[in-house]
């Protein structure tokens, strides 16, 4: 029931009570809070779960990234969402975190362009329009959000795993 309860600060000392009697329960709390509305609460639980959360968290995350709330995440906690998740179940982590990319639009843009320039560059067509526009999408994108850009990189990984 404190886990519900208005202030954050009761959710928070909810949660620590929960996890000094039952770990697994406490992953449990710690896994509804990943979209609490207070961030310091939401990195938290984020924090507890990769340290001590195993591949049966993943339907928490899977449920966060269909959560409204997820969007207006900064980059880094979405980052972060998105390692934890990757570090406690590799496999299943990758294929959570592709669906939640392309659902969203979050990769596709941005792969494409890369895949056709990396694709007209091996052709020699290094002086093409699209080639010079994608590389300066590509210099404004890092000077712009440096949060950004890795977020793009740990996402192109996972992808070109697949």
């Amino acid at each position: 029931q404190a886990i519900h309860h208005p202030s954050p600060k009761m959710r928070r000392a909810a949660l620590r009570a929960v996890l000094g009697f039952d770990l697994e329960e406490g992953l449990k709390c710690a896994g509804g809070l990943l979209a609490d509305p207070d961030k310091s609460l939401r990195r938290e639980a984020t924090s507890l779960i990769d340290e001590k959360g195993s591949d049966e968290h993943v339907p928490y995350f899977r449920t966060l990234f269909e959560t409204e709330e997820f969007i207006e995440f900064d980059l880094y906690e979405k980052t972060n969402a998105f390692v934890t998740l990757l570090k406690l179940a590799p496999g299943r982590g990758r294929r959570v975190v592709m669906s939640y990319a392309s659902n969203t639009g979050l990769l596709g843009n941005h792969l494409t362009r890369t895949t056709s320039c990396d694709a007209s560059h091996r052709r020699g067509d290094v002086s093409t329009p699209s080639l010079r526009n994608h590389q300066r999408i590509r210099t404004q994108r890092r000077s712009a959000s440096p949060t950004g850009t890795e977020i793009t990189r740990v996402l192109q990984t996972i992808y070109h795993q697949q």
